[in-house]
């Protein structure tokens, strides 16, 4: 019984470490940052801070959290969204997604880039129904693919 144990052990290790290399690839990378106006802007940042350095956005939507405390604030610019949680006068940013082809990541991916594209820039990462996952210490970033082609980019925090 201990050798089937000690095999199957051995052959579980294996295996986890040859199908997670590409997870380990993409946690070696530095956190995920979007870039607008010259400014890094990266989930958990203050929103307020964020704002005064990017400016005012075209347009503001808000409701009470989904939380039940606080308020859920977007803030939709040319091309992206900053999606907050505001709680007792502090905002924090939640996720920022790319919504047009007038921004791209820091790597140059933007919304219609090719899935090859991505993957030839990214690696594999780790798909999820409707696209594909990086992962860093501190953040995700999420590419929804259709038909081949990038359909949208979100940078949310990494779950613990």
């Amino acid at each position: 019984m201990k050798k089937i144990n000690k095999a199957g052990t051995a052959l579980l290790i294996i295996l986890t470490l040859t199908g997670c290399g590409t997870r380990t690839e993409a946690r070696e990378r530095d956190e995920y940052v979007f870039y607008t106006q010259g400014v890094g802007i990266e989930v958990g940042e203050d929103a307020d801070e964020v704002i005064s350095r990017i400016g005012e956005p075209n347009r503001i939507a808000s409701a009470p959290s989904c939380a039940g405390v606080g308020c859920d604030e977007v803030y939709i610019y040319n091309g992206f969204k900053i999606s907050t949680y505001r709680y007792d006068g502090d905002a924090e940013i939640v996720s920022i997604e790319l919504t047009n082809d007038t921004v791209a990541t820091k790597e140059g991916i933007k919304v219609g880039s090719p899935e090859s594209e991505l993957c030839r820039i990214y690696g594999e990462g780790i798909e999820f129904y409707g696209g594909i996952e990086y992962l860093s210490d501190d953040s995700r970033l999420q590419f929804f693919l259709s038909d081949g082609r990038v359909r949208a980019i979100k940078y949310l925090k990494a779950e613990p």
